[in-house]
């Protein structure tokens, strides 16, 4: 194993990771290209990443409620024929204990 020296970068409090981590590989594309021949600068570890796949799971399970959620609708108010009622009631029903 070759010896390497490690730079960790450290966002401050109040930044967005996703955006310093984009920044940071802008940079690290740079100075690879400057860098002398067999120096290379690569990521050992990215916290943006999961955080972005942690994103793109969340949409995915509501993409999935959303569609789940209509086909309860369309399978068990719709064809009957009170379906409007019951998914209007339904809608409302938490309304109708704060009205004043």
């Amino acid at each position: 194993m070759e010896e390497c020296p490690l730079i960790a970068v450290v966002k401050q409090p109040k930044s967005n990771l996703i955006d310093v981590a984009n920044q940071v590989s802008e940079k690290v594309d740079e100075l690879n290209k400057i860098l002398p021949k067999g120096v290379v600068l690569k990521p050992y570890y990215n916290q943006a990443e999961f955080v972005k796949t942690s994103i793109r799971s969340i949409i995915d399970v509501l993409w999935i409620g959303l569609a789940l959620a209509i086909l309860v609708v369309l399978l068990f108010y719709v064809p009957t024929r009170r379906g409007p009622y019951y998914i209007y009631h339904s809608a409302n029903t938490g309304t109708h204990f704060y009205q004043s």
